[in-house]
C-alpha cells in the first residue's frame, strides 16, 4: 500500500476516527477564519496589543498592590489591575499623540513649502519635458512608431488602473468604515 498507508493502518480503528475527525474539525475551523478574516482583524490586532502590554500591566499591578498593602492605602489592593490597565493605556495614547503631533506639524510645514515652490517644480517639469520632445523627434521614424505604441499601451493601462480604482471606491470607503469600527474596538476587547 505504501509507507503513509501502512502507518494509517497500524493506528486501533477508534483512534483513527478521532483523527479522521479531528482533521475535519480542523479543515472546517480553518475555512471559517478564512471566511470571516475581515471581521477578525480587529480581534487579533487586540490580541498582539494585550500581548505587548501585558508585562507592562502586570509590573505597574505589583508597585499599586505594594502601595496597597499600607495601612491606609489597602483599597489600591481591589482596584490594582484596572488602575494599571487606564494608566497603561493613558500612556500609550500620550505616546500616539505626542507622535502625530511631532511629525503631523513637520509634514504641513513641508507641504507649505513645495506648494511655495511649485512654480520652480513647473518650470522644471516644463524644461525636462521640451527636452524630452526634442530628443524624441530626433529619433528614426520606426522607434518613434514603437514608443508611440507602448505609450498607447500604457494609456489603456491607465485607464484600466483609473477605472478599477474609481469602481473599488465604495471598498476602500467599508474598508475604512471598518479601521475606524476597529480602532475603537481594540482597546475594549483589550482590556
Amino acid at each position: 500500500m505504501g509507507l503513509l498507508g501502512d502507518a494509517w493502518l497500524r493506528i486501533p480503528a477508534a483512534r483513527r476516527k478521532q483523527l479522521f475527525l479531528l482533521i475535519i474539525a480542523i479543515f472546517v475551523l480553518l475555512i471559517i477564519l478564512w471566511a470571516a478574516r475581515g471581521v477578525l482583524a480587529p480581534y487579533v490586532i487586540a490580541l498582539v496589543f494585550s500581548y505587548l502590554l501585558v508585562p507592562v500591566v502586570d509590573l505597574l499591578e505589583k508597585g499599586w498592590r505594594w502601595v496597597g498593602s499600607h495601612r491606609y492605602l489597602g483599597f489600591l489592593k481591589k482596584i490594582a489591575r484596572p488602575l494599571s490597565i487606564v494608566i497603561t493605556y493613558l500612556v500609550v495614547i500620550a505616546l500616539v499623540v505626542g507622535f502625530f503631533s511631532s511629525f503631523v506639524p513637520l509634514i504641513i510645514e513641508q507641504s507649505k513649502q513645495l506648494w511655495e515652490e511649485r512654480d520652480t517644480v513647473w518650470e522644471y517639469l516644463y524644461d525636462f519635458g521640451s527636452k524630452a520632445v526634442a530628443q524624441y523627434e530626433l529619433l528614426p521614424a520606426q522607434v518613434q512608431m514603437q514608443i508611440e505604441d507602448a505609450l498607447g499601451r500604457l494609456g489603456t493601462a491607465i485607464a484600466n488602473v483609473v477605472q478599477q480604482a474609481v469602481g473599488g471606491t465604495a471598498v476602500a470607503i467599508s474598508y475604512t468604515v471598518s479601521l475606524v469600527l476597529a480602532i475603537f474596538i481594540i482597546p475594549f476587547w483589550a482590556f
